[in-house]
């Protein structure tokens, strides 16, 4: 009986590395993003290790969640200073999904942007595709692909975008610069 139990599981953990992607990515931009705050479980996380929060009139926050066998938050949060300086930081935490667990941290990192990125940004941040242009993500997901959702504030608008797989255009390029190359 142990070994039929232990066969039925290896098929269906084979299976499920293998199977073919459930859904194709999407990608949304919240109709009024005043009226919501998408990011709250984010800024709990962020908040709960003692991370910055968002000041100044620019800035960028990206809520990430993954959920399998354990649930990934990872909150980034990208601020201009008033020199012109972006600086990043990270603050993540896994949790239960289909494992029960003790919340944990899983990083807390910060870094100041390179010139050249701060430079793209800008550039990024007074176009108007960011805030009014079409919003578009390609790939394939998987179990435990992650959902992204991107708050912007900048004196020149605001928005937020939630997307699966990967953003493509200039949205696609500030989650980039923000979260890294896919």
């Amino acid at each position: 009986m142990r070994a039929i139990i232990l066969a039925a599981l290896m098929l269906a953990v084979t299976a499920c590395a293998s199977s073919p992607p459930a859904v194709r990515a999407t990608a949304t931009r919240v109709a009024d993003p005043a009226a919501l705050n998408e990011v709250a479980e984010g800024l709990a996380v962020r908040s709960k290790y003692g991370a910055a929060f968002p000041s100044g009139s620019t800035f960028i926050v990206v809520q990430s969640t993954s959920q399998h066998h354990t649930r990934i938050v990872r909150a980034v949060l990208a601020s201009r200073r008033d020199d012109g300086v972006w600086t990043l930081s990270a603050v993540g935490e896994e949790s239960s999904g289909l494992v029960q667990m003790t919340p944990t941290p899983t990083e807390g990192s910060s870094r100041t942007l390179t010139g050249s990125q701060g430079r793209s940004l800008d550039r990024l941040l007074t176009g108007n595709e960011v805030f009014r242009g079409p919003v578009v993500s390609r790939g394939d997901l998987y179990v435990g692909s992650p959902e992204h959702i991107m708050e912007i504030a900048t004196p020149h608008g605001r928005t937020v975008i939630r997307w699966t797989g990967q953003l493509v255009g200039e949205p696609g390029e500030i989650a980039d610069i923000v979260l890294g190359p896919a």
